[in-house]
C-alpha cells in the first residue's frame, strides 16, 4: 500500500496536481509508521474522517485508495486464517497417513464422486498424468463442471478471465465442496487461490479415505491410508478443452494448437473458437472427441499421447 501510495506520489503533474501528490505522501509516510499490520488500524482511523485539515484522511483521493487496500488486506487475512486449521490437518494427515494414488483408486474415486454429484447436475472428470495411464501418483486431480446453466450458444466475444470466476461458478464449486464434506467423504477442505494458463482460478485440496476394492479380513476400513485428491472447477462451455489442456502432455497440447491455427481455429484453454468475418465464434463442443473430429483428426486416447509425442518427434 506504501509503494503504491509513492508511485501517486512519484506521477507526473498532468494526473495529479502537487497539492494531491503530497498529500500521497503523507499518508504513505503515515501507513509506513503503524506498528502492526495496517489493515484494522486504517479502518478505524478511515471511517470517522474527522480531525483537522492535516489528518490524511480528509482528502477524497487518497481516503478511497487507502480505504480499498485495507479492506483488501483484511479479507486475504481473514482467509489465511480460516485456511491455517485446515492446512495444518492436511499436513498432518500427509505426514502420518498418506498413501499414493494408484490408476484404479482414481477411478473409484471419479465414479464415487460423479454418484454423489450427479443429482445435482455435476459432472467429474478425471485430469492429469492418471488419465495418461500412469500406475500411480502422488494425488490425483478432478475437474468440475455444472451443466445445469450450460448454455453453448453463446458465441465468441465474452468468453474472456471473468469467466472463469463469476460469482455463480464460485457458489456453485463451492456448495459441491460444502456438501461432500458434509456426507464424510471428503476431509480437511482446503481452498487455494492460484494462477493457472494466465488466470486466477480456484482449488481444492482435500484428503480421502483409500477405497477398497475387495473384502480382506486383514484389512479393516480404519487402517486403509488416506489419499490427497485436487478439485479444479471449469465452466461447462469449455469443459472439454480444458480436461484436454489439464491432461496434456504439454508437447501434445501445443502441437493441437499448432494445427488448429493452421486450420484456421484457435484451441484456448477457455474454447475452441473459429474466426468468421471478424467474428469469433465459440464452437459447441460435448466432447473431447469433438475438438480432433473439428480439426479432422483421429482421436488419440490419452493412455496413447506419450507415444504419439515420441512417434511425431515432439519429444
Amino acid at each position: 500500500m506504501v509503494q503504491e501510495l509513492l508511485l501517486h506520489t512519484a506521477l507526473g503533474g498532468q494526473y495529479f496536481t502537487f497539492g494531491e501528490r503530497q498529500r500521497y505522501l503523507k499518508l504513505a509516510e503515515h501507513i509506513a509508521k503503524l506498528p502492526t499490520a495496517c489493515g484494522p488500524a486504517l479502518v478505524a482511523g478511515l471511517l470517522p474522517r474527522r480531525g483537522p485539515l492535516s489528518t490524511p484522511w480528509r482528502h477524497a483521493a487518497s481516503h478511497r485508495i487507502a480505504y480499498e487496500r485495507a479492506c483488501q488486506q483484511m479479507r486475504q487475512e481473514k482467509q489465511q486464517q480460516e485456511q491455517r486449521p485446515k492446512e495444518k490437518e492436511l499436513e498432518l494427515i500427509n505426514k502420518n497417513n498418506r498413501v499414493e494414488v494408484y490408476y484404479d483408486d482414481a477411478r473409484t474415486h471419479e465414479n464415487r464422486l460423479g454418484d454423489l454429484l450427479s443429482s445435482h447436475d455435476f459432472e467429474v472428470a478425471l485430469i492429469g498424468k492418471l488419465r495418461c495411464g500412469s500406475p500411480v501418483a502422488p494425488r490425483a486431480h478432478f475437474l468440475l463442471t455444472n451443466n445445469l446453466y450450460k448454455d453453448l450458444s453463446l458465441t465468441s466475444h465474452e468468453k474472456n478471465e471473468k469467466s472463469f470466476e463469476e460469482p455463480n461458478a464460485r457458489v456453485l464449486f463451492a456448495r459441491a465442496m460444502k456438501g461432500l464434506e458434509a456426507c464424510g467423504y471428503l476431509n480437511a477442505v482446503a481452498r487455494k487461490r492460484l494462477r493457472e494458463y494466465g488466470m486466477k482460478t480456484t482449488r481444492y485440496v482435500c484428503i480421502a479415505r483409500q477405497p477398497s476394492f475387495a473384502p480382506d479380513p486383514l484389512t479393516s476400513h480404519n487402517n486403509r491410508g488416506m489419499q490427497e485428491l485436487l478439485l479444479s472447477w471449469s465452466p461447462p462451455w469449455c469443459f472439454h478443452v480444458r480436461k484436454l489442456f489439464l491432461t496434456g502432455p504439454d508437447l501434445f497440447v501445443a502441437h493441437l494448437m499448432l494445427l488448429a491455427y493452421e486450420k484456421g481455429y484457435e484451441l484456448l484453454q477457455d474454447g475452441m473458437y473459429k474466426q468468421s468475418e471478424g467474428i469469433r465464434e465459440l464452437i459447441s463442443l460435448k466432447s473431447e472427441e469433438d475438438i480432433f473430429a473439428t480439426l479432422q483428426l483421429p482421436y488419440v486416447h490419452p493412455f496413447h499421447r506419450y507415444a504419439y509425442c515420441r512417434l511425431h518427434n515432439l519429444m
